[in-house]
């Protein structure tokens, strides 16, 4: 569904990113599809 990451040493595990979520009080989330570029502000 998802190509790799160019940048794949920056990438977060799967458990960063729940902790980014459930943690932060705001942020942005961002991922990339083969057609479009979809972005979550929180």
């Amino acid at each position: 569904m998802f190509r790799d990451m160019r940048r794949f040493k920056q990438q977060l595990s799967e458990q960063e990113c729940v902790d980014v979520l459930t943690h932060a009080p705001r942020g942005v989330l961002a991922y990339m599809e083969k057609t479009d570029t979809h972005m979550l502000f929180l």
